[in-house]
């Protein structure tokens, strides 16, 4: 059961969010929403800026917009290739769900798994043990 004053902070953040659930239904979300709410209030989100030419962005024939969000899935698949970050979260990094991502890096001619020569016969090894 949770604390009335979880419960309060739960509904301040949702009424904040602009998914006001009323009272009576705010037991139908479940402990599967709930949790999700709860992470979400802890994770915060940091800004992080630098400052670029405005030479570069007329170079590459891209507004600040556009250079934003492909620097944000370069990084992101920068991450992904180096296993720093999962494909999921490296989704998340570049504002993307995990099937845009996919997608994007379909458009993009990326691998979406690159495994080593070592883990690919391990997984043919386990294959074969199933069968």
């Amino acid at each position: 059961m949770l604390s009335p004053f979880l419960y309060q902070k739960i509904l301040v953040f949702i009424t904040k969010n602009n998914n006001y659930i009323e009272n009576d239904c705010f037991a139908i979300i479940g402990t599967q929403a709930i949790n999700k709410v709860v992470k979400t209030m802890r994770e915060q989100t940091i800004d992080i800026s630098f400052p670029v030419k405005e030479g570069i962005l007329k170079s590459l024939k891209e507004t600040k917009d556009e250079f934003t969000k492909d620097i944000l899935f370069l990084s992101s698949l920068l991450f992904y290739r180096k296993r720093k970050l999962s494909l999921g979260k490296a989704a998340e990094l570049a504002g993307y769900n995990k099937v845009e991502f996919i997608s994007k890096l379909q458009e993009e001619k990326e691998y979406i798994f690159d495994y080593s020569e070592n883990e690919m016969d391990e997984i043919f090894e386990d294959v074969a043990k199933i069968k």
